[in-house]
């Protein structure tokens, strides 16, 4: 039995998924506007991401551990595209980033992200694996560049516009601590795809439930820093 994958498995991630959906449920219990439910859809698609694990953790057919294995990875290396998109919003305003923008912003994503579908032998999760994610390195330089390029940098110039025609300092803060959450989680998880490639799995193993638990610490440090903006 794979104690060290059950302890990354059952442990970090089921606590990860139990404080995703917590903040979840807190964003959307009050009233909902449209940019509260785009900030929650992060949240609760990360946390679908690690309850997809969970499932095929028990699963032993190639084919469908692949399906759920790249179904996990939607939703938890492109759950942030919601925050992208919250943040783009926040800075121009709902009037001009309407709902039909930001689905055709969801959309493309998907369809950028779904190229890694036909990365040859991109992902490889079988019984020689130890029934373990393994992942090519062309894969992982595609998903470091895509969450990077797309998700990270575009999030980070739109918060800092924001920020800077803020005048109110009590404000000002608040969204420092929201872009500082932010930086935490988008650094985190690039710096996991690249442990990726200097590590050993063995090391990783460990490694990983460290960055684990410093995504939640930003992801926390997200709903933190704007909860002003979602009270009733």
């Amino acid at each position: 039995m794979d104690f060290s994958r059950i302890y990354q498995v059952f442990i970090i991630q089921g606590f990860l998924l139990f404080i995703y959906w917590r903040i979840t449920f807190f964003l959307l219990k009050t009233r909902r506007c449209r940019n509260k439910t785009i900030f929650a859809c992060f949240y609760f698609f990360t946390g679908l991401g690690f309850l997809i694990n969970m499932v095929y953790f028990f699963i032993f057919i190639e084919e469908i551990v692949l399906v759920l294995w790249y179904a996990a990875a939607y939703c938890i290396y492109g759950a942030g595209i919601f925050f992208m998109i919250f943040s783009l919003t926040y800075w121009k305003g709902e009037n001009i980033i309407t709902p039909k923008k930001q689905n055709f912003l969801v959309i493309l994503f998907i369809i950028i992200f779904s190229v890694s579908l036909f990365i040859p032998n991109g992902m490889t999760i079988n019984e020689s694996t130890n029934w373990r994610p393994n992942w090519s390195f062309l894969l992982i330089l595609y998903y470091f560049f895509i969450i990077l390029i797309f998700i990270a940098i575009p999030s980070w110039v739109f918060m800092y516009k924001k920020i800077i025609n803020i005048d109110r300092i009590e404000i000002k803060k608040a969204w420092k601590v929201f872009l500082l959450g932010n930086m935490i989680y988008a650094v985190s998880g690039l710096a996991f795809l690249l442990f990726k490639i200097l590590f050993s799995e063995t090391i990783l193993v460990y490694a990983s439930a460290v960055i684990l638990l410093i995504l939640s610490g930003g992801a926390f440090l997200m709903y933190f820093g704007l909860r002003h903006e979602f009270n009733p």
